[in-house]
């Protein structure tokens, strides 16, 4: 039970600074959040590139060495 209580008041804690740096900073976080949110999408973008180039590589790589 100690645990238990010991746990809630953490998650109470946080809570509550969560919201006093959304009250106090929120508008920078949410900048900075764009920007990551920005910067994976961009990244899961050149991925996919990625494993496309590679894919097509493969491709013409198989046909050049299939037998004629």
């Amino acid at each position: 039970m100690f645990h238990l209580a010991k746990c809630a008041k953490y998650s109470v804690l946080k809570q509550k600074m969560e919201m006093l740096l959304d009250a106090k900073i929120g508008e920078d976080l949410d900048k900075i959040a764009e920007i990551a949110v920005d910067a994976v999408i961009d990244h899961m973008r050149r991925m996919g590139a990625k494993k496309s180039a590679a894919h097509q590589y493969t491709e013409e790589l198989m046909a050049a060495l299939k037998p004629q």
